[in-house]
């Protein structure tokens, strides 16, 4: 959910182009690139620059992205999601989607690289290729599809929504609203003693040039996160939240080094 616009890599974004809804999980992140799909259905990756953008947001950055990339990724958005929704539903997984997911991943070769703050970089190879992000969204399902990771499947209870996500909530019931998952489930709370957890309200503006009005802090009422909320000062004025470590944070990207968004006002 980078509420500011991804990177272009074959031509700009227009603002008109639905916003990311970025959450921690990968796999269920990608499957969110398809929302409302027992209503009015949103594509949020419509094209392959648009997919490259995603892929940049999530780390796994690509030199090229071409019309046979974006359809291999569709397909398996949507193996995901069948296997995800099974999942949920208490079902075996499909066997069609079962085989999209593993063959992504077996041809995947994206490597692993620790980097100096001790955080996991993907390398995908040079160059950085879309299959091997894509094996890396792959094997991220896999995970959660497997019952590797502490967590549970479940699906969002909006009738228009059909979203399955990975509630890692303490008793694994958390049920997202109509509005998707967070909204509603936050509180407002001073975060004293912490200025990384602060994040004041005022105007904000991207990096890549987009302004936002900030509310301040808050943090969710099962998993304690804290997030920052704030609204678009352009297009639709929708609402968004972020979580505060990557609001805060200091990006490089396409020769820009600094901080994510920074206060104007």
């Amino acid at each position: 959910m980078d509420a500011a616009a991804g990177t272009a890599y074959a031509g700009s974004m227009p603002d008109r182009d639905p916003e990311f809804r970025v959450g921690s999980v990968l796999a269920t992140s990608f499957t969110g690139t398809l929302t409302e799909r027992r209503g009015a259905p949103v594509e949020r990756i419509p094209t392959p620059a648009r997919l490259a953008d995603w892929l940049g947001e999530m780390g796994l950055a690509v030199d090229a992205c071409s019309p046979a990339d974006l359809t291999a990724a569709i397909e398996l958005r949507e193996a995901i999601h069948a296997a995800a929704t099974a999942g949920a539903e208490g079902r075996p997984h499909p066997r069609d989607a079962v085989e999209v997911i593993n063959g992504f991943a077996a041809r995947g070769g994206a490597v692993a690289a620790l980097t100096r703050d001790g955080d996991r970089r993907w390398v995908l190879g040079d160059p950085a290729s879309v299959s091997a992000a894509l094996g890396v969204v792959a094997s991220d399902a896999i995970e959660i599809l497997a019952g590797v990771r502490p967590g549970a499947l479940a699906l969002c209870a909006s009738p228009t929504c059909c979203a399955a996500f990975f509630d890692t909530s303490r008793g694994r019931t958390r049920r997202w609203p109509r509005g998707g998952p967070l909204l509603g489930r936050l509180m407002f709370h001073p975060h004293e003693g912490d200025d990384r957890m602060t994040v004041e309200p005022g105007i904000y503006e991207h990096f890549k040039g987009q302004r936002y009005e900030v509310f301040g802090t808050a943090r969710h009422s099962e998993t304690e996160e804290v997030f920052v909320s704030y609204r678009k000062l352009y297009d639709d004025y929708s609402f968004w939240v972020r979580p505060v470590e990557m609001f805060t944070e200091t990006v490089e990207r396409d020769g820009y080094s600094g901080p994510r968004f920074r206060r104007i006002a």
